[in-house]
């Protein structure tokens, strides 16, 4: 039972009047803890501040980070396991501190795609992903938010157990 089913059969009525993506993104999040592992990629786009999103960062079991990214991950309290993409916002004081924390740098400058693809054909092709999280692809530029939202059905083709979660 989720909260909402919880909230309802008290006769909450907030639960009834919350949005139907609500419901939705609870069950998500309740699915993604109840598997024994998820990996997340996370954008350089907004921070994730809604809890949902938090849960959801916090309790996976690889975090990549696209390039600049890597800082929101190490603010959010994780240091990520790998940092992907074309390099063009990670400088070099970055990768020596990436380096001195242990961090795979995976530097891939072609410019066909952006690096969500690249951290998601990374995170596809190490064989441990089931379900896959994308954080941050949303909120600050409307053009790369559109495009990662038209990338993950791209990404289904090859894992069907992939969502972005926002914070709306």
């Amino acid at each position: 039972q989720d909260l909402d089913d919880l909230g309802a059969a008290q006769g909450d009525s907030a639960a009834a009047r919350r949005a139907p993506w609500s419901r939705h993104t609870t069950q998500m999040s309740m699915e993604l803890k109840s598997k024994t592992g998820h990996a997340v990629i996370l954008a350089d786009g907004e921070r994730p501040s809604h809890g949902v999103a938090l849960s959801v960062f916090r309790s996976a079991t690889k975090v990549v980070a696209c390039d600049g990214a890597w800082r929101t991950a190490v603010s959010l309290g994780r240091i990520p396991d790998a940092v992907v993409g074309d390099g063009d916002s990670v400088s070099a004081d970055d990768i020596a501190e990436l380096e001195r924390l242990g961090v795979s740098v995976i530097r891939d400058p072609e410019q066909d795609t952006n690096d969500l693809c690249k951290a998601f054909r990374y995170v596809s092709g190490s064989g441990s992903a089931g379900r896959i999280a994308i954080l941050g692809a949303t909120g600050k530029r409307e053009d790369h938010a559109i495009g990662n939202i038209f990338h993950l059905a791209e990404f289904a083709v090859v894992n069907p157990d992939v969502s972005i979660v926002t914070d709306s």
